[in-house]
Formats: C-alpha cells, sequence, structure tokens
C-alpha cells in the first residue's frame, strides 16, 4: 500500500496581488523594480507574499498590496484575523531593481524598498533578510515549508534567505 502525499503548488503572486499558503506550498512572483514583502509564520508554516507595485498610494484605488506605503498593516491585520502573533512573524523582502536608466527622476525600486523599510519599521518588525536594488529583475520562491526565500537572477546561482 503506498501512501499518496501531496505535491505541492506553486502559487504565482502577479503585481499588486497577496497571496497566503501553507506547507507545502509555495508563493512564487517575477520582479522588475517591483518588491515582494514575505512574512513567514514558522510554527504553522503559513507565509504570504504581496507583489509592491508604487511606493505609496495617494489618491490611488486599489488593493494595498499594490502600495508599499499600505502593504504591511495589511498583511498584519490578515495574519491577525488567522491568530498569529506578529512578534513570531520571519519578515524577508526582495526585488526593488533600477530597470531603467539613471538619469531618471524617480527609482521607482529604490522608493519601493525604502517605503516598505519605514513600515516595517513603524509596525516594529525586523528584517530577516532582505536582496534588493542592482540592475536585473529576480523570480523569488517562498516555501512555506521552510519559511526560505529562494531568489534567482538570470546568469547567476540563486541565493537563499
Amino acid at each position: 500500500m503506498s501512501l499518496k502525499t501531496e505535491s505541492p503548488k506553486k502559487i504565482n503572486v502577479g503585481m499588486g496581488q497577496q497571496h497566503f499558503a501553507r506547507a507545502p506550498d509555495m508563493l512564487t512572483a517575477i520582479l522588475g523594480s517591483c518588491v515582494a514583502v514575505t512574512m513567514y509564520w514558522p510554527r504553522g508554516k503559513l507565509g504570504a507574499m504581496a507583489h509592491v507595485v508604487l511606493s505609496r498610494a495617494g489618491n490611488r484605488q486599489g488593493p494595498a498590496s499594490n502600495f508599499a506605503d499600505r502593504v504591511v498593516p495589511a498583511m498584519l491585520r490578515e495574519f491577525k484575523i488567522r491568530g498569529v502573533p506578529k512578534d513570531e512573524l520571519v519578515v524577508k523582502l526582495a526585488g526593488g531593481a533600477s530597470m531603467f536608466s539613471q538619469s531618471r527622476v524617480i527609482q521607482v525600486g529604490k522608493d519601493n524598498i525604502a517605503t516598505v523599510h519605514a513600515a516595517l519599521e513603524q509596525e516594529g518588525l525586523k528584517l530577516a533578510g532582505e536582496h534588493v536594488g542592482g540592475k536585473k529583475g529576480r523570480r523569488v520562491t517562498l516555501d512555506c515549508s521552510t519559511g526560505e526565500l529562494t531568489v534567482c537572477i538570470a546568469g547567476q546561482e540563486p541565493v537563499v534567505i
């Protein structure tokens, strides 16, 4: 008699989206100047990823996961609803590449990174790891079984944070 094991699903987190998943599933995103904010609860093997597009919402409408200045409180509310203590979350950040010419006045990637850092600080959260900046996009995968965030850049060895 063989035991049937559940195959992990890879859930793609698109621009402006936020998803939660439990082990053995994985959350993945393709990033340029966008950033992925990940939060992981080791005790419950519950992970979340938000694919942040812009640093500030201003008067714009849309989901909180679209904006770096709204995403962290929104993710924390969702974890609280699930009964997860804020102080047990492991937070990681990836992305924010400078995909366009340095001569541009607005650097979306740098702005996204700085705004997420400020939001995390305001909530009293420390980053467990980050892989940000540079000039190349990334593919990131959060393994909800382990909490590892794997970052892949074309032509380079994957980095696990």
